[in-house]
């Protein structure tokens, strides 16, 4: 990862983070940064959901990790995951793999939600 210069995909970025074998070094850290004023400012966060809650989990986690996260962000982020958790009631297909990333985030915030309320329409 570090001899290449290049940052992971979205997803193994996620595995690296939840197993601690993420590096922090500048490219890393400038990656978490430049996605943190995206994603956490003001403009950006009307956005009601995260259309793809996979590819932020490596984000979040590491923002969690380095204890980077004001209470405004994850009043931020516990919006934008509870409106992802709606949005994916009424989703076709196969809600359940973001469901379980958007509740395991909510997890990692510190604002866990009662996974009961959201079986049934999820499992649906």
């Amino acid at each position: 990862m570090q001899q290449s210069g290049k940052i992971p995909d979205p997803l193994t970025m996620a595995v690296l983070v939840r197993s601690g074998l993420a590096s922090t070094g500048p490219r890393i850290q400038s990656e978490i940064s430049k996605n943190s004023r995206l994603r956490l400012d003001p403009a950006y966060s009307s956005n009601p959901y995260l259309s793809s809650v996979g590819q932020v989990d490596w984000w979040i986690r590491a923002l969690v990790q380095q204890r980077a996260l004001t209470e405004e962000h994850v009043d931020v982020l516990e919006r934008q995951l509870l409106a992802t958790m709606n949005s994916l009631t009424s989703k076709t297909g196969q809600p359940i793999p973001d469901a379980l990333i958007a509740t395991q985030l909510l997890e990692v915030i510190g604002r866990p939600i009662d996974r009961d309320s959201f079986r049934g329409p999820i499992h649906a």
